[in-house]
């Protein structure tokens, strides 16, 4: 088992305005931050955490156009499932 260091954790990034377009996109706006302060509020507070556990995190950062395309190309909905697939993606540059 690796050890948490070890482990890379990835957590997307938006910008302001791609994530009031995201909340519209997605399926899970019902579970979202309803605004971006609150959802950057929440954001820093996993990645505070994630690293207390001695983890490590990327946060890359999400183009909202390339991953509507993303989730289009293999039929998936943008949700929570879509979008950390997206982010790892993302992250492992493949």
């Amino acid at each position: 088992m690796p050890k948490p260091n070890n482990i890379i954790v990835s957590v997307a990034t938006y910008s302001k305005a791609e994530y009031l377009e995201l909340l519209a996109l997605s399926d899970d706006r019902d579970q979202m931050d309803a605004t971006w302060e609150e959802w950057t509020k929440s954001k820093n507070k996993t990645v505070k955490n994630l690293r207390k556990q001695g983890l490590r995190v990327e946060e890359v950062e999400v183009r909202l156009t390339e991953m509507v395309l993303f989730c289009r190309e293999r039929g998936l909905k943008i949700n929570g499932k879509s979008r950390a697939m997206f982010a790892r993606k993302l992250a492992s540059g493949k």
